[in-house]
Order: structure tokens, then C-alpha cells, then sequence
């Protein structure tokens, strides 16, 4: 007798009507035991990658014929930095071996199932753990800082926070509230986290500073500083920036002090103008030329020998 299929047979013998029952078995040929393909499954998956919610896959082994074979030993590995919890399983009388899998680190794996040269892949998932998500310092980042306090969203400074799980996972789907320090607007209050846990907003002021940005998630929360600088391109000396004094004896010695204020077209003062003095004939106005401090202010002095009054510039 010969079978392709493993199993127990009843052989009957007969003469004359009388006979009598048998049972013969075949088992699976073990010799030609592997995975076929489809027979790697994946069972529990999208487990948190926390280090202990499992995944799990099941490899059944048959023979060349389809036969399930027991006493096997079933090898499992899986990448993606996924740990194997038991990496040896022999399968049982229905040729399966199942085995469980965790990970610290969210994303696909790709597990491996070994039966001596056979082998099968299937990939199994895992998950940011949301429970943990927040926003560490580190990871809320100012771009384009430094640049000019003109109130418009085209000079603003970005402020882009990442949310992550306790593993530094990337936490999709995550509420990120800004916020930011008086003297400046944020255009996202409220913004939501991508596939990559990232949430942006854009910071803009009128008035050169820093300003302190918060974003937070759940009871979270990470502080950075955005800074903004007045605008050289708008620099001027407004009338009511440009102080005179009066009185001083016309003696060539005493003199009326001068001080113009440089500021921006949102009043910021600027530094390091070059502001240039002049005055009307009869008078001498030193120095010429003067660079402008951090508060805009550069200031020069007036003497005379002749009274009188005598008009004096600043550009």
C-alpha cells in the first residue's frame, strides 16, 4: 500500500464472505518538512512598541505533500530591531509553531520562519505607544530664527515640535497647543501631529526680541526662544528722533548735545548705522560720523562762536 496523504487506513482481507480489519498508518516524510508559501501567518499585530505588547505569527510545516509534521523545529527571527520571544519552537501533531514578538521601536518587521533550507517572511506591525506621547526640549525646534520683526507671516519664525513616545517613537494624531509671550502672535493655537509626530506653527512680532514659544501636548510641555531683529532696510531718523540741544554760550567751547535715534519702520532702534551730522554754517558739529549703538542711539556735539540759531541735520 502506498499514500500521499499521512493518516491511519483500515486494510480488510476477505475469503468466502469471512474476513477481517486492519489499520495501517502512514506518517508526514519529515525529510522534505518546510514552510510553504502562505503558510506563515500573522496572528495578534499592531501591538504598542512598548517592550511588552506582543505581536504574534504562526508557521505550519508540511511535508512535500501537504502533510502537517510534528517534531519539528521552527526558527523565527524578525528585524527592525523586534525581539523574538522564543526563537526555537517545535511544532505539534497539527504542524504548527506559533511564537510572539515585541519591540521598543514602532514600524513595520519583517519576521523570518526557518525549516532547514525552506523559509517564508511576513511583516507584522508596531505602534507608538500615544499613552506616553510629549515634547522634550530637544525636540521642539525654531527655524528661521533671527529674522526681521515686521509682523508679516513671510518674516515669521517657525516653531516645530515633534511628539514621541517614552521610546522615541514618532506619535501620529497628537493635539499640539501653542502658544507664545506677549509682543507676539502664533498662527497655529492649536495643531496636529503627521505620520512623522511633527506639528507646526509660525511666530510673528512687529517688535525686535526674544519671545518665548510653548507647545504642548497632554501634561507635556517643551519652551524655546524665537527671536526677531529690527529691519536695516526701513531704517530712518523720524522727527521726533532727532534731539537738539539749545543754549550753550557761543564761546567755541560749550556745547548743545545732539542725539538721533536710527529705528525701523515698526520703531526698533537699529545698531551699527551709519549716521551722518551736518549743521548750517557758523557752527561746527563733531564728529561727522557716528555709528549707532544697540538702542539706535548715536549722539555728536554742536559749537559755535557766533550766536544765533542754526539747523542742524541728521541722515
Amino acid at each position: 500500500m502506498t499514500s500521499l496523504k499521512a493518516g491511519t487506513y483500515a486494510v480488510t482481507a476477505e475469503v468466502n464472505g469471512k474476513g477481517t480489519s486492519k489499520n495501517t498508518t502512514f506518517v508526514a516524510d519529515k525529510d522534505s518538512a518546510g514552510i510553504a508559501d502562505g503558510d506563515l501567518a500573522v496572528g495578534d499585530n499592531n501591538a504598542v512598541a512598548d517592550g511588552k505588547s506582543t505581536d504574534s505569527v504562526t508557521a505550519k510545516v508540511t511535508d512535500a505533500n501537504g502533510n502537517p509534521v510534528s517534531g519539528v523545529e521552527v526558527s523565527f527571527l524578525a528585524g527592525n530591531d523586534a525581539t523574538v520571544v522564543t526563537e526555537t519552537v517545535t511544532t505539534g501533531a497539527d504542524g504548527m509553531a506559533a511564537t510572539t514578538l515585541t519591540s521598543m521601536t514602532a514600524g513595520t518587521s519583517t519576521v523570518t520562519a526557518k525549516v532547514g533550507d525552506s523559509e517564508q517572511k511576513v511583516d507584522v506591525n508596531f505602534v507608538a505607544d500615544s499613552d506616553t506621547a510629549a515634547i522634550t526640549d530637544e525636540n521642539l525646534v525654531i527655524g528661521h530664527d533671527n529674522t526681521v520683526a515686521s509682523g508679516k507671516v513671510t518674516d515669521g519664525v517657525t516653531a516645530t515640535a515633534t511628539v514621541t513616545d517614552e521610546n522615541g517613537n514618532p506619535v501620529a494624531d497628537q493635539e499640539v497647543i501653542f502658544t507664545v509671550t506677549e509682543g507676539a502672535n502664533i498662527t497655529t493655537v492649536k495643531g496636529t501631529t503627521g505620520a512623522k509626530g511633527k506639528a507646526a506653527a509660525v511666530v510673528t512680532s512687529a517688535k525686535a526680541g526674544a519671545y518665548t514659544v510653548t507647545a504642548k501636548v497632554n501634561d507635556s510641555e517643551a519652551k524655546k526662544d524665537a527671536h526677531f531683529v529690527a529691519d536695516s532696510d526701513t531704517a530712518e531718523i523720524t522727527d521726533g528722533n532727532l534731539s537738539v540741544g539749545t543754549g550753550a554760550t557761543a564761546n567755541g567751547k560749550d556745547i548743545n548735545a545732539i542725539t538721533a535715534k536710527v529705528t525701523d519702520a515698526n520703531g526698533n532702534p537699529l545698531a551699527n548705522q551709519t549716521v551722518t551730522f551736518n549743521v548750517a554754517e557758523g557752527a561746527t558739529i563733531t564728529p561727522h560720523e557716528v555709528q549707532t549703538g544697540a538702542d539706535g542711539n548715536a549722539g555728536a556735539t554742536v559749537t559755535s562762536l557766533k550766536a544765533g540759531t542754526y539747523a542742524v541735520t541728521a541722515e
